[in-house]
């Protein structure tokens, strides 16, 4: 996670630290409404900055979609491995 702060200090348009520090959110922290205030954030900085990225915008809202704890309340991190 150190790793993502750095990115976001170094560039704060950084979309793979921003994806990462998404996903920390929502994986450990649980952190809903903190993560959903960060995917618009993110929405801003690509449509900045890679606007015509459509591939970029279908990958990460099909991760997104992805991550969820299932019935069992199994670890999510799994499912993050698989996907990332």
């Amino acid at each position: 996670m150190m790793w993502v702060v750095l990115a976001l200090l170094i560039n704060g348009d950084c979309i793979e630290a921003k994806k990462y520090n998404i996903l920390h959110r929502l994986v450990r922290e649980s952190g809903y409404e903190e993560a959903a205030t960060e995917i618009g954030d993110l929405i801003v900085t690509i449509d900045r900055i890679e606007s015509k990225n459509a591939y970029l915008y279908y990958n990460l809202s099909a991760l997104f979609c992805r991550v969820q704890l299932d019935s069992n309340q199994h670890n999510a991190l799994y499912a993050v491995k698989y996907y990332v």
